[in-house]
Order: structure tokens, then C-alpha cells, then sequence
């Protein structure tokens, strides 16, 4: 989730007219399972313990995480290339107008 926000899903607005260039799914991209990092890479950790205001004791998980993967993300670039991009995503296009 963190990881698609952060380096697809880019919200194009036109600064003059105010108007969404990118309005539909057809033109804004999204992730596919496809663009998953492999499953040894990934760690499940299981709560038993439901809490009591969750719907059926269920607890929220990806939005918490999702405040890390931007910062990995965009220190992962900087260690590589040694530039930074600022802002809210780190998209290809940002780093080729540089």
C-alpha cells in the first residue's frame, strides 16, 4: 500500500486551470500484485489478541505502517543516485526533470 502511494500513485493536477489531468484508473497508475515484492522478503506477524472496538475484533494494520515505507523509499534513492527529491511522491518523472 505505502509502497505503491509513494511511487505510482500521483495525483496530476493542471496549476493553471485547477483541473485533474489524470481523473480515472485508466489514466492514474496503481499497482498490481504483479509489482509485489517476492513473499521471502515479506514477514507475517499475527496478533492473536482481538481488540474490543474493532468490528469482530479486527485491528488496523497498513495505514501505521504506510508512515514508514516514504522515508525508506526516498533514503534508499538518496544512498544510491545522491539526490533527494522533497515532496509527496517519488515518482520517475521527478527525478529525470533534476
Amino acid at each position: 500500500m505505502g509502497n505503491g502511494w509513494v511511487r505510482t500513485e500521483d495525483l496530476i493536477i493542471d496549476k493553471s486551470t485547477g483541473v485533474i489531468i489524470n481523473p480515472n484508473l485508466l489514466d492514474y497508475k496503481v499497482m498490481t500484485i504483479l509489482d509485489m515484492p517476492k513473499m521471502d522478503y515479506i514477514q507475517e506477524i499475527l496478533v492473536e489478541f482481538p481488540t474490543p472496538w474493532g468490528p469482530f475484533g479486527a485491528k488496523g494494520m497498513s495505514e501505521t505502517a504506510m508512515t514508514t515505507v516514504a522515508p525508506a523509499i526516498a533514503n534508499a534513492i538518496y544512498n544510491a543516485i545522491g539526490f533527494r527529491i522533497r515532496g509527496d511522491h517519488l515518482t520517475r518523472g521527478k527525478y529525470l526533470r533534476q
